[in-house]
């Protein structure tokens, strides 16, 4: 009995101690517990309001691309400047937002600067068609429009400040300057009056299978916001997508027409021939423009795709009135300034213009991200132009010029390296024969560096 109590009293301390002991355990996973669930409060908060914040900008998405080109031109010995070595940039942002029943929203900003070598060349068009020229770097809203589809989205409908250029003459391989070809005959259809710049407007298209569509748009021809239905630009285009061996193609034709006021060539040729004066007044009936046009893009195997291009527009037409007159139902369009020096600018040199070539993806060497393309095409003069330019417009032409009249030729190869999925180095190459429709200019080469980001 002694022993029992002598052990009890030997046990009872350590038992107090390891009692004491686990009690702090106790008290230490308590307040370890209160902080877990404080912090997994504190983290479903947050996960809450992030979860809160992708739900208001999970119908957006972001993208663009930053382009930066350099070219240099050799040029005629008997022109002021022999060699020319330029560059230029462009940035574009575009904001999506899909708002599901309630249509898609789309917001493009573009900044960027330079001319790069097409003045220096002076040809009938550029050889970058991504230069925006002179801007000082100004922030630009290029496009913001609102597309609504209805009838299960065989049926949609786009307005706001449009880009002319995106609503017509699509084609797959020839029509994305920043990564296809860069001359403006193998981006854009020559033979056709665009509205100037980006512009308000409305298009409508319709496509109930998918063979085919149909889209007709209507925009203001003047871009400057005020009085926007006196002065418009219609078009009209029908597509078909039809599909060789697996392969689809496309083939759209086009018409269109622009009822700004414009004079004809006759009445420019016989002003300049009688004009007598300084001071003596210009004045002209009103015309209009109008013209059609046919692209295609077709896939010949899994690697390879050819395209063509064709237009053509009203060869009476010579350019657009810029200054209008009131002289009963007369408009008047100055083409001598207050010095009697001839300032006319002819819009309507080109009656038609043709183009066609293809590319070509790396995948036969192992690059299968790499493009090569090459293309030929002609700006085709218009008879008026052609005695413009003989006749009254030699001091008018590129230094050394004698103004026999000719088509202008186009051709273009380039090469675009993607080193990855957001980075492309593209080498170009161009030649431009009988440049702005003049003969006896000689032949013009141009050597381009692109480099293209996209995110």
């Amino acid at each position: 009995m002694a022993g029992l109590m002598v052990v009890f009293l030997l046990i009872c301390p350590f038992n107090a101690f390891a009692q004491q002991g686990f009690e702090q355990e106790i008290k230490q996973l308590k307040e370890r517990i209160e902080q877990l669930e404080e912090n997994a409060a504190k983290d479903q908060k947050e996960w809450e309001e992030l979860q809160a914040i992708r739900e208001k900008f999970e119908h957006l998405t972001i993208g663009g691309g930053i382009t930066g080109i350099v070219q240099s031109a050799e040029m005629d010995d008997d022109w002021d400047d022999e060699h020319a070595a330029d560059g230029s940039y462009s940035v574009d942002l575009e904001i999506t937002a899909d708002m599901d029943k309630w249509g898609t929203g789309f917001l493009h900003l573009e900044t960027g600067d330079g001319d790069n070598v097409t003045d220096e060349i002076a040809c009938l068009t550029g050889s970058n068609a991504d230069a925006l020229g002179d801007t000082g770097n100004d922030l630009e809203i290029a496009e913001a429009l609102w597309t609504f589809d209805f009838l299960n989205d065989t049926l949609s409908l786009t307005a706001g400040k449009l880009d002319p250029v995106t609503l017509m003459d699509d084609n797959a391989v020839a029509k994305d300057e920043t990564t296809q070809f860069m001359a403006d005959i193998f981006v854009d259809q020559l033979a056709m009056e665009w509205p100037d710049d980006y512009t308000p407007g409305f298009q409508v298209v319709f496509a109930p299978y998918e063979l085919f569509d149909l889209k007709m748009a209507a925009l203001s021809a003047d871009t400057d916001w005020e009085d926007l239905f006196n002065h418009m630009f219609y078009g009209a285009e029908i597509a078909l997508h039809p599909e060789f061996c697996g392969l689809k193609g496309n083939y759209r034709l086009y018409g269109w027409g622009n009822d700004r006021h414009h004079v004809e060539w006759d009445d420019v040729n016989d002003q300049i021939s009688t004009y007598s004066g300084v001071g003596e007044e210009t004045y002209y009936d009103d015309e209009k423009n109008y013209g059609i046009g046919l692209s295609i893009d077709q896939p010949i195997t899994s690697d390879i795709t050819l395209f063509a291009r064709y237009g053509w527009q009203d060869d009476d037409i010579a350019a657009a009135v810029e200054e209008e007159a009131n002289e009963g139902d007369r408009k008047g369009a100055r083409i001598f300034d207050e010095n009697g020096d001839l300032v006319f600018e002819p819009y309507g040199a080109i009656e038609q213009s043709w183009s066609l070539g293809g590319q070509i993806t790396g995948q036969r060497w192992s690059r299968p991200n790499d493009v090569f393309g090459a293309a030929v095409g002609m700006a085709m003069i218009s008879d008026g132009y052609e005695d413009y330019l003989e006749n009254y417009a030699n001091s008018q032409l590129v230094d050394g010029a004698d103004g026999d009249a000719d088509d202008e030729l186009h051709f273009e190869a380039y090469y675009s390296f993607f080193l990855n999925a957001h980075l492309a180095l593209s080498l170009d190459f161009q030649v431009i024969d009988n440049p702005r429709g003049d003969e006896d200019a000689d032949t013009v080469y141009i050597a381009g560096l692109r480099t293209q980001i996209s995110f």
